[in-house]
């Protein structure tokens, strides 16, 4: 394994419904950077934090990642969390989705960093869709065969209906 050009990753996502697209993204900001600083969207309008948290540290973990390596932090919004890790580390790489490529421009304008993209290879949309129609078969295949993660999932998919 090659040493981190970076001593700090950031990502900032809602992540309401982690799944192991969310895993490899840490793994490329940990390939990256000696350190990945997750910053999970704080607003009201997500599932609870804890919760979150609770699924992304166990799906991490399932696959071998360096815990100790990880901070899983709270920001409103995408600049709230660049900001908060400049300020604590100037030697930091912005890491996003794919599909955040306009925001990753910015980000990285707007601070002066350096950015990367993840590829996308799942979907929290992929997910809910499947435990809506009751799909567990599909939805065990996702999480490959891990009762935990489905079973977190499903609490997380049944929290966002009811929030409406």
């Amino acid at each position: 394994m090659k040493k981190p050009i970076y001593k700090t990753a950031v990502t900032f996502g809602r992540l309401n419904i982690p799944h192991y697209g969310h895993v490899e993204l840490v793994q490329k900001m940990l390939e990256q950077a000696e350190v990945a600083n997750v910053y999970l969207s704080s607003s009201k309008k997500n599932t609870d934090w804890n919760l979150r948290v609770l699924m992304l540290r166990h799906l991490l973990r399932e696959v071998g990642v360096d815990l100790r390596r990880v901070n899983i932090l709270k920001a409103s919004n995408p600049f709230e969390a660049v900001e908060k890790a400049v300020t604590e580390d100037a030697d930091s790489v912005v890491v996003l989705g794919e599909d955040q490529t306009e925001l990753l421009v910015k980000l990285c304008a707007d601070y002066n960093l350096g950015g990367s993209q993840n590829r996308r290879s799942g979907s929290s949309t992929q997910v809910r869709y499947l435990l809506d129609r009751g799909a567990f078969d599909n939805v065990k295949y996702v999480y490959r065969n891990d009762a935990y993660a489905v079973r977190l999932a499903t609490i997380l998919r049944r929290e966002e209906l009811q929030a409406g």
